[in-house]
């Protein structure tokens, strides 16, 4: 599969909340959103492809701590509800 059918949900979110879209990773095309706290430390929520059955992966994780991760399978119209759970996992794990 690829990301074309669910590219403006993605961009459509990261406007919204004004984070960076990043769109590869080692020369291999990827959607991620990388955030840090006030003392540097990151968090990542990435997005896989959609799978056959068009269920979309998001993961969020702390990059340094590696028990720190939580993962959804969502269709494409839950994938902005799922991106804020993620955002807000991610700043709860900062604060």
């Amino acid at each position: 599969m690829s990301y074309e059918k669910i590219d403006a949900i993605i961009e459509d979110w990261a406007r919204l909340h004004r984070l960076p879209l990043y769109k590869e990773v080692k020369e291999e095309e990827a959607r991620y959103f990388e955030l840090a706290d006030q003392e540097g430390r990151r968090y990542q929520i990435w997005i896989d492809e959609p799978d056959q059955k068009g269920f979309i992966g998001v993961h969020v994780w702390n990059l340094k701590r590696r028990g720190r991760r939580r993962d959804f399978l969502v269709s494409a119209n839950d994938l902005s509800e799922y991106l804020e759970s993620a955002l807000k996992i991610a700043k709860s794990w900062a604060n």
